[in-house]
């Protein structure tokens, strides 16, 4: 059975609604993941918009590393956590019909 995470971290910086701690969850968890849930590093994909060094956490780029573990099959375990915050401070450009949606 394969193991595989996909952990998103938010932190809008330069935004108006910066956040200062999205990425530093992502971490905690892929500290937890790989040090006590067996998840091999190679098997954690980490995207955070605050180093150039990773992929930006966009919806194109979770499409592009969620869609492909889900077709892997059954009997595997997936763990995704977007790690973001602040919906209530982000800017909205009318109502919102259900929380986390613009």
């Amino acid at each position: 059975m394969a193991k595989r995470a996909l952990l998103c971290g938010c932190n809008y910086p330069g935004s108006q609604h910066a956040l200062n701690g999205c990425v530093n969850d992502v971490r905690a968890m892929q500290k937890m993941l790989t040090q006590h849930l067996g998840f091999a590093d190679t098997d954690v994909t980490i995207l955070i918009d605050t180093d150039s060094n990773y992929e930006q956490p966009t919806g194109a780029n979770v499409k592009v590393y969620l869609v492909p573990v889900l077709q892997r099959g059954a009997g595997n375990v997936l763990h995704s956590q977007p790690l973001t915050a602040g919906f209530d401070q982000c800017p909205v450009s009318g109502p919102r019909s259900s929380p986390g949606t613009y």
